[in-house]
Parts: structure tokens; C-alpha cells; sequence
């Protein structure tokens, strides 16, 4: 069992202590040294920021659904572009954009190529030349069928269970509103 003792003025050998902790067993004996942090310091360490843990995993998902995707064709922004015109389709590319957490300026390459690969098709509104509106193609809704198993194979490699994703997933929308 060790004792702690913070050494915050002089001690024995006469010089000033740094803030460091003395850890000292039973019997006395200085055993380790370790730096006292403030709440200061440790709002500035790396592994204890929320953004830093969300940027990780993050980067984390995406470098697993990368190569699995570039197996169907797909970058994970045009995935979750299928996915999101599966649930509806005939939507602004404003909405979509929206919906799938992307910029406007994203949407138009990203829709140029899936509308290439004949994946989507984007029309003019009726009456306003300027608002287009996309629609998910049966190509487009047959590769997101094809691909659909990458999301359980990554699931499977986070090595969460059902219910520690669900939490996360609801932690996540929460932070997103």
C-alpha cells in the first residue's frame, strides 16, 4: 500500500518542488515520482478531449469501411449517399446535402459520379430551372443491396455489442442536433 505525499514548498534536500507527487510505500521509502496535473493541464491533454476521441473513431470507421467499399465502387460519402435516397429519394440536393451531413459543394461531384455510374439521375424541378431534385436508380439501389453486408462486416470489426452501439449512436445524434 503507498502513502501519497505532495511535496509543496522546500523538502529534505532544500529544493523546491515542481508540483510533482512523491509516491512513498509503508515504510517511507520514495518509490516513484510522478507530475501533478491541474484541471488546467488536463483540459489540454490529447486522449482526454471529446473532439480527439470522436476525430479517432471517426477516422477509425472510415479507414475500415474504405477498402471495403472501393470493392463496389463506393467512397463512404457516396454509400451513405445511396443509403440515404434508398430511405427517400426525388429530393433537393439541399436536403440531401443536409441529410447526409455534406456540403452543397460536396453533393455536385459526388452526385456527377454516382449519376455516371448510372446509381442516380438528377432532374430539374418543374418550373424552377435552378432547383434539381435526385432520384436513387435500380442500379443505384441494386449496389447499395450488393454492399449492404460491408456495414455488419465493420460493425462486427469495432468489436461493440448491439446495445454499446445503440448508445453511441444516440450519444452521437445528440451531439449532432
Amino acid at each position: 500500500m503507498f502513502v501519497i505525499e505532495q511535496f509543496t514548498s522546500k523538502h529534505f534536500d532544500g529544493q523546491q518542488s515542481d508540483g510533482r507527487m512523491i509516491l512513498l510505500s509503508t515504510d517511507m521509502t520514495m518509490v516513484q515520482s510522478v507530475k501533478k496535473t491541474t484541471k488546467s493541464q488536463e483540459m489540454l491533454m490529447l486522449d482526454e478531449q471529446l473532439c480527439f476521441a470522436l476525430h479517432s473513431a471517426s477516422n477509425t470507421i472510415d479507414n475500415l469501411y474504405r477498402p471495403r467499399l472501393a470493392e463496389h465502387e463506393l467512397t463512404y460519402s457516396q454509400y451513405i449517399t445511396l443509403m440515404s435516397l434508398a430511405n427517400e429519394d426525388n429530393v433537393s440536393i439541399t436536403q440531401l446535402a443536409s441529410r447526409v451531413g455534406l456540403g452543397k459543394a460536396t453533393m455536385t461531384p459526388l452526385l456527377r459520379s454516382l449519376d455516371e455510374k448510372g446509381f442516380v439521375t438528377r432532374s430539374t424541378v418543374a418550373g424552377n430551372e435552378r432547383q434539381k431534385v435526385v432520384v436513387l436508380t435500380e442500379a443505384g439501389l441494386e449496389a447499395l443491396q450488393g454492399s449492404c453486408y460491408v456495414t455488419e462486416n465493420v460493425f462486427s470489426l469495432t468489436g461493440l455489442t448491439a446495445k454499446e452501439a445503440d448508445v453511441l449512436i444516440s450519444l452521437c445524434k445528440k451531439i449532432a442536433k
